[in-house]
């Protein structure tokens, strides 16, 4: 049975899954059903993994990431004919991108939806545009990214690296603020930051989990959260400045005044998804091969995909 490698929410509407038969899958989160689903790619060559998905608020537009560094743009604004006998290219396909060699760790669009953030591996930062796929910059973060975050606004991009490290952007690729809050006790695996862009929330994989909450402008450390037993996989803030942290076997939300601990799939969690519309809910994928929707506020599971 396939497991989910990666997910992506377009607002409380649709949710992409990525799963490790090589199909990306498409999800009416109103309705609970499938409304969509393709192979990566139509012809009989070789299948690189899908690593990391991403897709536009409006639902339109998907990014897939993969094993091989390659990127492709989905267009999803059409409803194509199915893919026929010897097309060597899949149904929604728009263009790939290649140039890099190593696997693609993090994947987001920028909320205007007119960028999107590429890290790899290798530690290669790059930002492309998304209506021709050309490079809009390309630097490094010094070690493999684990994760990239970025403010509503778009002016605040955060990079989580291998190397005890999150580095700080402005949105043309150039340092913001302090640039890099350096020296964490442990590689940064996962970031966010607050919806004001002033705070970014990192996970540290120390002697024991820590999630490290930092100011932007002056790197100054203003709080640390340690309740996590399992390595931090994913970050995610709402509007309010909530902060959801996900491990191998528990989604915790917490802030300066509480902690909620939810117990939720059978096997290892995979990935986190926030839900624009909805700041109290997100969508987990896992190897037990089903995606989940949560209810932050009640700790209960909303519906199963």
């Amino acid at each position: 049975q396939a497991s989910i490698t990666a997910i992506a929410a377009a607002g409380a509407t649709t949710l992409a899954t990525a799963s490790s038969d090589h199909f990306l899958t498409l999800w009416s989160v109103g309705e609970q059903k499938q409304i969509d689903q393709w192979l990566i790619q139509a012809d009989e060559s070789e299948l690189p993994a899908i690593t990391r998905l991403a897709i536009t608020a409006d639902g339109k537009r998907l990014a897939s990431g993969h094993s091989d560094g390659q990127l492709i743009f989905w267009n999803l604004q059409s409803d194509p004919q199915p893919t026929q006998q010897g097309d060597p290219k899949p149904k929604h396909f728009q263009q790939s991108v290649a140039g890099n060699k190593q696997a693609v760790t993090s994947l987001r669009f920028s909320p205007d939806e007119t960028t999107l953030l590429a890290g790899y591996a290798d530690g290669v930062f790059r930002g492309f545009n998304p209506d021709n796929a050309q490079q809009r910059f390309a630097t490094s973060h010094g070690a493999r990214i684990n994760d990239i975050a970025i403010s509503n606004d778009g002016k605040v991009i955060a990079t989580a690296g291998q190397n005890n490290s999150v580095r700080l952007w402005q949105s043309n690729g150039s340092g913001f603020g302090v640039s890099q809050v350096n020296q964490l006790p442990g590689p940064a695996t996962s970031v966010t930051l607050s919806p004001d862009g002033s705070q970014v929330i990192v996970a540290v994989q120390a002697e024991s989990p820590i999630c490290l909450i930092h100011e932007t402008a002056q790197g100054k450390l203003l709080q640390q959260y340690t309740q996590h037993k399992n390595s931090i996989a994913a970050l995610m803030t709402d509007q309010q400045g909530r902060i959801g942290s996900l491990d191998a076997t528990s989604i915790q939300r917490w802030s300066t005044n509480g902690l909620k601990v939810i117990a939720g799939h059978n096997d290892q969690i995979t990935s986190l998804a926030a839900i624009p519309n909805a700041p109290l809910q997100v969508i987990s994928g896992s190897r037990d091969s089903t995606a989940k929707r949560w209810d932050l506020n009640s700790a209960r599971q909303v519906t199963q995909f």
